[in-house]
């Protein structure tokens, strides 16, 4: 099967920080010793791997709980409809209209799987956290399996051959490279399909929380990144996800809007009316934009984009500031 090149974040959200001519510009952030310079380019061009999402013949063959699903699952049935859709909502922002309830439920469903479906979370999570992720999944399969249980199965191992094939186990996932890919694409799966309840839980609390659209003052813009939205505490410390406790969750949506998602206000009106979700609006000062920015920078991938080289200039300026305080 001929490689194909799948974005882990979707085009349809970067296009909105894009110019007339389709165009934006990007700042390697791994190279910021270097004095990197910002660079043009295009949405098409940026945040995809080859395969990221593809569920190919090896992958079946190694994982068989993937064997019932065709190699383009993930981006033609999961992402698909959300990404049809999400133009329209953001379009409806701008205007200033309120969502109805289908429009929301895919909003809140996108802060969700933005994050889940990103590189970051396979590469900075899921790989550090393989030895554990390894050990979660066998003993899920054999914990509180007892003696006489292990009687009732064919061939009836005893417990050291049940244990002898754990360890076995473990060793190939340590020596699968696609071990954490299959944890992701087999998430994205389960939390999109139609009886997973903690995503259900999950967005429909976001959805009776207040959602603030801050507009900036257009003098200075939202910048967004490789690995978009970040939680804050009520101390300012930043998460790249959050959704617990006390948070704000902030999601850029074009440089002048930019998304927040705080559990310390109920929207009531949505307890009210749930099939109209109604957003508040605020002008951004100074300080919001700078937290918003600085919250980008420390979780990316690598890369910050801006629709302007003026915006990833300012960025550096500030950088280099930062590091002589």
């Amino acid at each position: 099967m001929e490689n194909k090149k799948q974005h882990y974040l979707p085009q349809c959200y970067l296009k909105e920080f894009t110019n007339g001519a389709g165009k934006f510009f990007s700042l390697n952030l791994s190279h910021i010793n270097h004095r990197p310079r910002p660079r043009e380019t295009s949405p098409a061009a940026e945040c995809y791997d080859e395969d990221f999402y593809t569920i190919d013949e090896n992958l079946k063959k190694k994982y068989i709980h993937l064997r019932g699903f065709s190699a383009l699952e993930i981006e033609k049935r999961v992402f698909s409809n959300l990404e049809n859709n999400y133009p329209k909502i953001i379009k409806k922002i701008k205007n200033r209209t309120p969502l109805n309830f289908n429009e929301a439920e895919l909003l809140s469903n996108f802060c969700v799987d933005i994050k889940l479906r990103n590189q970051y979370w396979r590469k900075q999570f899921l790989d550090k956290r393989k030895k554990q992720l390894i050990d979660e999944a066998i003993d899920e399969k054999l914990k509180g399996v007892t003696d006489e249980q292990l009687k009732l199965l064919p061939g009836k191992p005893t417990r050291d051959e049940v244990d002898k094939i754990a360890a076995d186990l473990r060793a190939q996932f340590n020596g699968d490279d696609d071990f954490t890919k299959q944890v992701q694409i087999s998430g994205i799966i389960k939390r999109n399909g139609s009886s997973n309840n903690f995503k259900a839980e999950l967005c429909n609390s976001l959805l009776y929380l207040q959602w603030t659209i801050f507009e900036t003052n257009y003098i200075s813009f939202f910048l967004t990144s490789d690995n978009p939205g970040f939680s804050v505490d009520k101390h300012d410390n930043i998460y790249n996800t959050r959704f617990a406790e006390e948070f704000s969750f902030l999601l850029p949506l074009t440089p002048a809007y930019c998304l927040m998602i705080s559990n310390s206000k109920i929207d009531s009106s949505f307890y009210d009316k749930p099939q109209i979700k109604r957003l508040n609006y605020n002008i951004a000062n100074d300080a919001f934009i700078s937290l918003a920015n600085k919250g980008l920078t420390c979780f990316a991938n690598k890369n910050v984009f801006a629709q302007t080289e003026q915006s990833l200039n300012l960025l550096l300026m500030q950088i280099a500031l930062d590091k002589i305080r």
